[in-house]
């Protein structure tokens, strides 16, 4: 079964491309123009490379959020992150 997690950050850095093709270019948080990725769970807090735990980001929004959960940061999400079916 595909869990679409990344062990290896290399992997992780080329398919970030995807990531940003799957959510339109356009922020998880605020809908801007997106060009960096955001794990929702911080990789620092045990959150994976993964389709599941990770949105386009704006560049504004994703230093915001930093190391907190979209909660913490009093941030909500726009979409709902999947595995795209591509």
């Amino acid at each position: 079964m595909d869990t679409g997690e990344w062990e290896d950050d290399a992997v992780f850095i080329e398919l970030a491309a995807g990531v940003l093709n799957r959510d339109g270019h356009r922020c998880g948080y605020c809908g801007a123009p997106a060009g960096t990725i955001d794990h929702i769970l911080p990789r620092s807090r045990g959150g994976k490379n993964s389709w599941l735990n990770t949105v386009a980001a704006c560049g504004e929004c994703n230093q915001r959020k930093a190391d907190l959960t979209p909660a913490e940061a009093g941030m909500k999400l726009r979409v709902t992150p999947g595995i795209p079916s591509w």
